[in-house]
């Protein structure tokens, strides 16, 4: 590991690298891995590239973790069901 800047937050100890020059540091790569629960099971390769080309152009934290996604579904689901 050396001293790479994240390609989505401040972290500088990163050693992942995606498309040869983005670099993630563990807690974006563990993002990533929650943020492709929002590919559809049956997708292709392009889909993919764009999806993770798409990812790379936000910010740690903008999906959230699995546990955040059900906590905020579970509140919106009860504030608007009757």
């Amino acid at each position: 590991m050396g001293v790479k800047e994240c390609s989505r937050c401040d972290a500088i100890m990163c050693d992942r690298l995606l498309f040869g020059y983005h670099y993630l540091c563990d807690e974006c790569w563990s993002e990533l891995h929650e943020a492709k629960e929002m590919l559809p099971e049956q997708t292709t390769e392009g889909k993919v590239v764009e999806f993770l080309r798409s990812f790379l152009k936000t910010t740690k934290g903008t999906y959230g973790t699995k546990e955040d996604r059900d906590e905020v579904f579970q509140r919106v689901l009860e504030e608007n069901s009757r």
